[in-house]
């Protein structure tokens, strides 16, 4: 009896498979933990582990030492893995240590509640792993951050805000009239609105600040140590930059404008961090029924969000 897949002839004028490329990449999954679920690439000159916003890897547990170990490749060639003084030590496959060069596999346990895996890997492997890390945590159409990614870095900034007595921003952007640009235009114009306003936002903020598509024509911003005036001042400033840039579609020129509702976690703030979102929604939807085209700050001396 023959099988049909063994009427294809096996092409034999293909040479052997060449040479597997040398596994001189490592990678490190949180295993459990706070973070568990995130994937770190190992920088080719090494890098700091800690819950620390200067360190390399972050990792948002607080049970961990802000500098809490170093992990690089070392003068024999081999990953090493140091301990940096860190309160609860550095462990590797459940034995303390103070420096080891672990294997392929081994867990590399920092506090009693976070463990990462040690994973050497080639650089296509690597490759494959960083675009599906850019799937994972980047919207697709827009090229900004998605609202997984964002909502991880949300409770890493309000941690470190809340630990350390610091300011913490949130601005919520909705492109007004969105519906009305889709229904006039097409949802190819929708996309394109989408995309301009990205691109404005990306501009008018800072490196180190967060910038996502939350859902739809919503869009987050996270911003470290603006006082009130700053915040008020940006959101102005995103307000009519948006308004300077009008897209075309086919051959009608199309304007888009923005509200923006704005919270605030500030020194001595007793507010949880679902209360910041929910404070930021309220101020959104504030500036949507005051007319739109405007932003709107939830003021921390009062109950009522307040125009600016």
């Amino acid at each position: 009896m023959t099988h049909e897949f063994d009427e294809d002839a096996t092409d034999t004028s293909v040479g052997p498979p060449p040479p597997l490329p040398p596994k001189s990449d490592a990678s490190l999954l949180v295993l459990s933990g706070p973070a568990a679920g995130q994937y770190h690439r190992v920088p080719p000159n090494g890098a700091t582990i800690g819950r620390g916003h200067d360190v390399d890897i972050q990792i948002t547990d607080p049970t961990i030492s802000r500098r809490h170990a170093h992990i690089g490749w070392g003068v024999t060639g081999k990953l090493e893995v140091r301990d940096l003084n860190s309160h609860h030590g550095l462990y590797v496959e459940g034995q303390r240590v103070t420096c080891a060069i672990p294997h392929d596999g081994d867990r590399i346990q920092l506090s009693p509640n976070t463990v990462l895996r040690l994973r050497y890997q080639d650089n296509q492997e690597t490759d494959v792993m960083d675009r599906v890390q850019e799937t994972i945590s980047r919207d697709p159409l827009t090229q900004v951050g998605n609202r997984r990614a964002f909502n991880e870095r949300l409770e890493q900034e309000f941690a470190f805000a809340k630990r350390h007595d610091a300011s913490l921003t949130l601005m919520m952007i909705d492109v007004d009239r969105f519906k009305t640009i889709n229904d006039t235009y097409g949802h190819q114009a929708g996309d394109t609105a989408l995309r301009s306003i990205a691109r404005t936002l990306r501009e008018a903020i800072r490196l180190e600040d967060v910038l996502a598509r939350y859902g739809g024509d919503e869009f987050v911003i996270l911003l470290r140590g603006h006082s009130d005036e700053e915040a008020r001042n940006l959101a102005q400033r995103i307000g009519a930059m948006a308004r300077s840039r009008p897209f075309r579609s086919g051959d009608a020129v199309v304007a888009t404008t923005l509200s923006i509702g704005i919270s605030m976690f500030g020194q001595g703030a007793k507010i949880s961090m679902m209360d910041l979102i929910a404070r930021a929604d309220a101020a959104l939807y504030a500036a949507k029924h005051r007319g739109r085209d405007r932003a709107v700050l939830w003021s921390s001396l009062s109950d009522d969000p307040r125009s600016m």
